[in-house]
């Protein structure tokens, strides 16, 4: 069963029926259809974009798309021997895009979703753990380049069911476009644009829900920091009472198999901190290498033979 609803036939008609985002946005019918979902909001009449209002920016974005100029600067950014792909739009998409990531952030997130959300930092996600003795950690693997365009698509078709069937298609694909980017053979979100966090926090609102509803079952807490799962429970635990959330995530999102980690001796290390007598202290990244326990080797718990040495989640 897939958590994350893609509306995969619809997204398969929006492609065949050749409805390119600038032929969208040009059309005096969905241009008004757009303003009007993005004017619904108390904000853009502050000073927010300072003199740029939304009719300026939306012919600004069509001036772009008319000459066939990329949308998107991208580069690769080196630090050490990590890489990854920066993709910043274009200001006048940049300026587009702001309207719409107002509209997104009306939006709700799941209580157990923190990072990029208002209010709250690594520490006093830690700290809404507190008191445990078993930690369980994971990452997903290229978080924003696997949510794919036809996960976008899903999520803002399933909010605009006010619309009639080709309205919807159309104003969902032509979004879901502009807000992904290529990565060779399929679409994702882009590192750098204003977009990408509170799209990607809100389309795993289903996820973080039955991922909490399933820990609560069995004990534990869970929370969710970006693309950082971490699970915890006031006592300890066997890592095989918690690795089968792995399957309900791995069925939507590819994990990171060198980062998954159970602890359950001081320090424990989580989000870029330590905690020792349930207190969550700074750290540093050489005394995480040297101190925290090795990952979890995936292929020897997840077997690929599917004779999974762990209870699973269901």
């Amino acid at each position: 069963m897939k958590i994350l609803e893609t509306y995969a036939d619809e997204f398969c008609r929006y492609l065949s029926s050749g409805c390119a985002p600038f032929e969208t946005l040009r059309d005096s019918h969905y241009k008004t259809i757009i303003s009007s979902l993005l004017s619904d909001n108390d904000a853009i009449r502050g000073d927010l974009f300072g003199k740029q209002n939304l009719d300026g920016s939306i012919a600004k974005v069509l001036g772009i798309m008319g000459r066939c100029c990329p949308l998107y600067n991208r580069w690769v950014q080196r630090v050490g021997s990590k890489e990854r792909v920066l993709s910043v739009p274009k200001r006048n998409l940049e300026n587009f895009l702001g309207y719409f990531g107002m509209f997104i952030r009306k939006l709700p997130v799941h209580e157990r979703c923190r990072g990029g959300e208002r209010d709250w930092t690594p520490r006093k996600s830690l700290e809404a753990h507190l008191p445990f003795q078993s930690a369980f950690s994971f990452d997903l693997m290229g978080a924003f380049e696997n949510l794919r365009v036809e996960m976008v698509f899903g999520f803002i078709y399933n909010i605009l069911d006010y619309l009639n069937p080709v309205e919807r298609r159309n104003i969902a694909g032509f979004f879901s476009m502009i807000c992904t980017v290529s990565y060779g053979d399929k679409r994702g979100l882009p590192q750098g644009a204003p977009t990408s966090m509170p799209l990607f926090n809100r389309i795993l609102y289903p996820l973080d829900s039955i991922l909490s509803e399933k820990a609560y079952e069995r004990g534990f807490l869970y929370s969710r920091w970006v693309d950082d799962f971490t699970l915890t429970s006031f006592d300890k635990r066997d890592v095989r009472e918690v690795f089968g959330v792995v399957d309900l995530v791995i069925n939507e999102l590819p994990i990171a198999d060198h980062k998954i980690f159970f602890q359950d001796k001081e320090p424990i290390y989580l989000l870029g901190h330590k905690i020792v007598d349930d207190k969550v202290l700074k750290n540093s990244e050489e005394e995480r290498l040297r101190c925290k326990v090795s990952p979890l080797n995936l292929n020897e718990v997840y077997s690929i033979d599917n004779c999974k040495d762990y209870k699973p989640w269901v």
